[in-house]
C-alpha cells in the first residue's frame, strides 16, 4: 500500500470531501447535545442551574408574550422563513465559491487553503442557523400547546 504524504494527502479531494462531513457530523452532535450537557452540569453547579433557570425563564417569557400578542407569531414565523432562506443563499454562494476555486488548480495549496475555509465558514454559519431555527420552532411548537 502506497504512503501518501501530507503534501499529497492536502490535494486529495476525498480528504476535504470527508474533512467537511466530518466537521459536519462533529458540529451537528456538539450542537444537540449541547443542552443535555447543560443539564448534567446544573445538578453539579449553582452557577451553571441558576443559568439554565434564567434560560428557562426567558423562553416562558417568549411563549407568554406570544400569548398576550398573537400578532407576534406572524413575526416570528417570517423569522423563521428569513433564516431558512438566508442560510440557503449562504449556502449556494459558497457552493458557487467553492466550484470556481476547483476550477482553479493552478493556485496550489492557496487555492486548497481558501477552499477549505470557506468550506468550515459555510459549515459553521449552517450550524449557528439551525440553532436559531430549532428555537423559534420551539417557542411556537410551545405557543400552540399553551393555547
Amino acid at each position: 500500500m502506497e504512503q501518501l504524504t501530507i503534501l499529497q494527502l492536502l490535494d486529495s479531494p476525498i480528504f476535504w470531501f470527508s474533512t467537511v462531513i466530518i466537521g459536519i457530523v462533529v458540529g451537528m452532535i456538539g450542537n444537540f447535545s449541547t443542552d443535555t450537557l447543560k443539564k448534567i452540569l446544573a445538578r453539579f453547579s449553582e452557577t451553571q442551574r441558576k443559568k439554565s433557570d434564567e434560560q428557562e425563564r426567558a423562553f416562558k417569557l417568549e411563549v407568554q408574550d406570544l400569548l398576550d400578542n398573537p400578532s407576534k407569531v406572524i413575526d416570528l414565523k417570517i423569522e423563521a422563513i428569513y433564516i431558512l432562506l438566508s442560510n440557503v443563499f449562504k449556502l449556494l454562494f459558497y457552493l458557487l465559491a467553492t466550484n470556481l476555486l476547483f476550477g482553479m488548480q493552478h493556485l496550489g495549496m492557496l487555492g486548497i487553503t481558501i477552499n477549505f475555509l470557506i468550506s468550515v465558514l459555510a459549515v459553521v454559519t449552517s450550524l449557528s442557523v439551525i440553532k436559531n431555527h430549532i428555537h423559534i420552532r420551539e417557542v411556537l411548537k410551545a405557543y400552540k400547546l399553551s393555547k
